[in-house]
């Protein structure tokens, strides 16, 4: 089943989400926790989702790409968020970076587990292919975030691995998610939002 109708974003859940941990940033770098739980700031329609640094940094990327849709006092609540992200990140280096590994390599170890499964049974889990690879996505934009070390090159080798194994099994397709955020996530770059499993 090739995935079609996907979802339109929800800047404003985005924003809920990043406004919650840009809140209890410091707070959440300082503790051992690596999924935060969120408290939203304001009334949400859903339950916000745990809070990571990689799960903000998609959510940053994808309001970037839809700010003309956000009105006045969302870019407002946006652009705040974000400064207070970017100053607390650089107050805490330390800290940030070793989170960021960490998450890593949580997200690495579910997405070799679904490579594994989607492998072997392409027709049971195809159909979670657009799910799961936002933990690809989120890898991407937090190595892209690292700086240079020996636990960044060594995860490198392994993202490089895990991508071999995925082009083996992937066939090209038109963008997998919503095509207003087709701009943010070019092919170029993120080739694996434009592909699907082969049967």
């Amino acid at each position: 089943m090739v995935g079609s109708n996907p979802a339109a974003p929800d800047p404003e859940f985005d924003l809920l989400v990043v406004e919650a941990l840009a809140s209890d940033l410091k707070a959440y770098l300082t503790s051992k926790t690596l999924y935060w739980p969120l408290r939203p700031l304001r009334r949400a329609s859903l339950p916000l989702p745990p809070g990571t640094l990689g799960g903000v940094f998609l959510r940053l990327h994808r309001l970037r790409a839809l700010v003309d849709l956000l009105d006045g006092e969302q870019r407002v609540r946006f652009q705040e968020s974000a400064a207070q992200i970017e100053e607390t990140l650089g107050r805490y280096p330390d800290l940030a970076a070793e989170k960021m590994l960490r998450e890593v390599k949580g997200r690495m170890d579910g997405w070799g587990r679904y490579l594994e499964e989607v492998t072997a049974m392409p027709q049971r889990y195809e159909s979670e292919y657009p799910t799961q690879v936002e933990g690809r996505t989120v890898i991407a934009l937090l190595m892209d975030t690292l700086d240079e070390t020996s636990e960044r090159r060594a995860f490198a080798v392994q993202i490089d691995r895990a991508d071999a194994h995925l082009r083996l099994i992937l066939d090209r397709h038109p963008f997998i998610w919503h095509e207003s955020l087709a701009g943010a996530f070019p092919e170029d770059r993120f080739w694996w939002l434009y592909g699907w499993p082969r049967h």
